[in-house]
């Protein structure tokens, strides 16, 4: 019953690529053209915001870490969300997902990206995008920042789930509002239980305080770059519904960019303080 996406162009698509040969303006990137500062050894990332609701913000920061920690292609995935309900963007992501998985394809095909290079980090819809790009080809990694829950909770199918990568790893931090609760990944982190962020609790506003934890996921994740180990937890949980009651210790977890480090697999539950270092040795 969702609206017919758009097409690519229309709303306004686009791949920019960032790595140490392409300088601070980076180098467009398409399903047909891969420019020659493409570095072939490097691990390929794509970063894909949601709708406008979601912010853009963290992008750039997130992509200039990467590039600071090693030999990366970051791919920054840019659409056009503006005055379009929900039903219509959650359509279009569709439309993103399929072109992103076109210029995956291509890196492979004529650049011989290794598929386990492959590794995409979506926030909102663009965590959906991200589980789109990898239902034909999976890819090595994907990271799912809140995806959204609407029209997707009840649709596994639809958007991200674990078969899209040889590792799904998502932080859920609004689950009631703009995300979703149910597991989705290989690893599931619900900070605070994955409801309501510390961050977000000056916000008296339903609708505010709903956007401010959808977006603490893209926080989360940006520390996990800078302090890697931060946010480590043993305790693991038997059933999303009921969290933290199910939960015991397991095997450590580290949320964010270090999860695929750890062996645990399953729903982690940890705590989480108002700012940054979110997370103390210990606190959880």
């Amino acid at each position: 019953m969702w609206p017919l996406p758009s097409c690519p162009v229309d709303i306004h698509l686009t791949f920019r690529l960032y790595n140490v040969r392409t300088g601070s303006r980076g180098a467009s990137i398409t399903r047909w053209v891969i420019p020659s500062t493409f570095h072939k050894g490097g691990r390929t990332v794509f970063l894909v915001h949601g709708n406008s609701t979601s912010g853009t913000q963290w992008l750039r920061p997130v992509k200039k870490y990467l590039l600071k920690k090693g030999n990366y292609n970051v791919i920054l995935v840019s659409w056009n969300t503006k005055n379009k309900n929900y039903d219509q963007a959650a359509s279009d992501m569709r439309a993103v997902g399929r072109d992103l998985q076109f210029v995956a394809n291509n890196l492979m095909m004529k650049n011989r990206v290794r598929r386990r290079q492959l590794w995409c980090v979506g926030h909102g819809l663009g965590a959906q995008a991200c589980g789109i790009s990898g239902q034909v080809v999976p890819h090595g990694r994907i990271t799912g920042l809140d995806p959204s829950g609407p029209l997707f909770e009840r649709n596994p199918s639809a958007g991200l789930e674990r078969r899209n990568a040889d590792f799904v790893d998502v932080i859920h931090t609004d689950g009631v509002g703009h995300g979703m609760m149910r597991p989705i990944g290989h690893v599931d982190f619900y900070p605070n239980g994955g409801k309501d962020q510390p961050a977000c609790y000056k916000f008296r506003n339903a609708v505010v305080r709903h956007r401010c934890n959808h977006r603490q996921a893209t926080e989360y994740f940006k520390r996990s770059l800078v302090a890697q180990s931060e946010c480590a937890t043993r305790v693991r949980c038997t059933v999303y519904t009921n969290i933290p009651k199910s939960c015991k210790h397991w095997r450590s977890q580290i949320m964010g960019f270090s999860a695929e480090t750890r062996a645990g697999r399953g729903s982690y539950y940890l705590k989480t303080h108002r700012k940054a270092p979110f997370c103390k040795k210990d606190f959880h």
